[in-house]
């Protein structure tokens, strides 16, 4: 009984420290309620930019998430399903570069998209984000748990692998890969350093989290309340699934 006291205790303090930013701006949000709603038709004059940083940062994040998925499907599979000499090797890399912080691959990142051209474009900063170890790790272990029988009597009926994606795969993990999804695009809701290093003189690609504590006082409160908003959202839509998800791949 003890322990479970220390754990909810320990559990609501971290609960405290995450929420009370939060609180912050949305208390000083409502005080003022007449001046933070002008504030809000403020931001949709243009005067601020508001919108371009806000549609920049929709644009990464759904572009950076779909993408992230996209690529992590067959390499987590492959991971979880198909033997080859090494597998378990290149698994443990994985695991290891997504240990690594980011200010270890910062430089070499950022010398890669200088040679290829891409500084300052929206390439520039989208590639390196696509290409995460942590959708395909949590991909592969979601594909673990799919029964290897049922996997090869459907290879009996049809040898191409897109059907067995299409009829076997997506319809068993379709929440995990909605969960992975979520995952990556609150990730690059809330980057700040990636455009630092890739988007480094053109102000008008930039994501609202790297302008954001540049911009004007007047406003910054509708900014902050707004910026909230879709990850707010998220977490009480999928809050409970993605809960669920990461107990069901820790568990198998």
């Amino acid at each position: 009984m003890k322990k479970i006291y220390k754990r909810t205790g320990l559990q609501m303090v971290f609960a405290i420290a995450f929420l009370w930013p939060i609180f912050l701006i949305l208390s000083n949000f409502f005080v003022h309620g007449e001046q933070s709603l002008s504030q809000i038709r403020e931001l949709g004059t243009g005067k601020y930019h508001f919108m371009l940083y806000m549609g920049n940062t929709l644009f990464y994040s759904i572009t950076i998430a779909g993408l992230g998925c996209l690529l992590s499907l067959p390499v987590g599979y492959v991971f979880a399903k198909i033997n080859f000499r090494g597998r378990d090797f290149l698994f443990y890399i994985f695991v290891l570069v997504m240990m690594m912080p980011f200010q270890a691959m910062a430089l070499p990142n950022h010398i890669v998209i200088r040679d290829l051209g891409l500084l300052d474009k929206r390439l520039g900063m989208i590639l390196p984000s696509i290409f995460s170890p942590l959708p395909v790790i949590l991909l592969r272990q979601r594909f673990k748990s799919i029964p290897q029988a049922q996997i090869d009597a459907f290879s009996l009926e049809s040898k191409s692998v897109l059907a067995l994606f299409r009829y076997i795969v997506l319809p068993e993990c379709i929440t995990t890969i909605g969960t992975v999804f979520l995952l990556l695009f609150s990730i690059t809701y809330n980057a700040w350093e990636e455009p630092l290093l890739f988007l480094p003189h053109n102000q008008e690609l930039m994501p609202l989290a790297e302008v954001i504590s540049g911009i004007s006082e007047k406003v910054r409160t509708a900014v902050e309340v707004c910026y909230l908003v879709p990850i707010v959202i998220i977490y009480i839509l999928f809050g409970a699934q993605i809960r669920e998800t990461f107990e069901r791949i820790v568990n198998i």
